[in-house]
């Protein structure tokens, strides 16, 4: 049965699990919101677009899922690139949506036309333009793939309006996430030597990334923590200073670290770091 590019890309959120999208409606995403009629999938409608993506990002840190944010072309999308910084500092799994002006009509001053790949590739892991509508299905299960995989970050996919529009007679689309490759297990002697290590350190402390030192991740932390005796501490986001960014879910013998976050971290002996990244602090 023939299928609009907008049935293709609804189709891949539902068969992802998606469950909520978080917009504010435009002229170049409508055929989206058409496409969601009869399908489990709810429109939550915000007043501005870093709202939406402020929204996803907090559904992406909860429940470690993606959330999906879907904005219009042009302004709609800069009014979300702020809110998209703020979830890649938070480590948080995030796809924008953004609706683009046809292909055909880039670089002609089309109607609401912005190099929008460009102005988000800074504050995400990956943005790019859709190009082909049998495509979007594979789009849209790659943007949730990277959303997640690795250390989590926000995504960016610029959906042109004539492909979502288009037509796709009988399109042998794949809507499947990709699989995960597994990490290697650490071998046996590093294990060991980081456990001597932390045996004759005086002040040992743990420090973990943003996506670690969320609810279920953190579950890790604190039993290695416990089985360790090592204190541990989170960080919310790397767009604050060490001091603020450190939260209070931290775990010491059952006893909470918070507010000596940043003297914890300056006087301890040994740091290990968790899912952190290097950085100027």
């Amino acid at each position: 049965m023939a299928r609009t590019g907008a049935d293709l890309v609804v189709e891949a959120l539902t068969a992802a699990g998606v469950k909520n999208l978080f917009t504010l409606s435009g002229n170049q995403i409508l055929s989206v919101y058409d496409a969601t009629n009869g399908r489990a999938i709810r429109l939550i409608h915000t007043r501005h677009e870093a709202a939406a993506v402020h929204m996803a990002d907090g559904w992406g840190r909860l429940t470690e899922q993606p959330g999906v944010a879907l904005v219009t072309a042009g302004p709609g999308h800069c009014n979300a690139l702020s809110a998209l910084y703020v979830a890649l500092m938070a480590e948080s799994p995030v796809v924008l949506l953004s609706g683009h002006c046809p292909r055909s009509q880039i670089g002609r001053g089309a109607f609401q036309e912005i190099d929008q790949v460009a102005a988000a590739r800074p504050v995400t892991k990956a943005a790019w333009l859709a190009e082909d509508p049998k495509h979007l299905g594979e789009d849209i299960a790659t943007a949730l793939y990277l959303a997640s995989a690795g250390r989590p970050g926000p995504v960016h996919l610029s959906l042109p309006s004539d492909l979502l529009e288009s037509v796709v007679p009988d399109a042998a689309t794949d809507a499947t996430l990709p699989e995960r490759p597994r990490p290697a297990p650490a071998a046996d002697a590093l294990i060991g030597g980081v456990l001597r290590l932390l045996a004759e350190a005086k002040r040992p402390l743990i420090l973990t990334g943003p996506a670690m030192g969320r609810t279920i991740p953190w579950r890790k932390v604190e039993r290695l923590s416990e089985a360790t005796t090592v204190p541990a501490l989170p960080m919310r986001t790397w767009c604050c200073s060490l001091g603020r960014s450190l939260t209070s879910r931290s775990v010491s013998d059952g006893r909470p670290l918070f507010p000596l976050s940043a003297a914890s971290s300056r006087s301890a002996t040994m740091l290990i770091k968790l899912a952190t990244r290097r950085a100027l602090r």
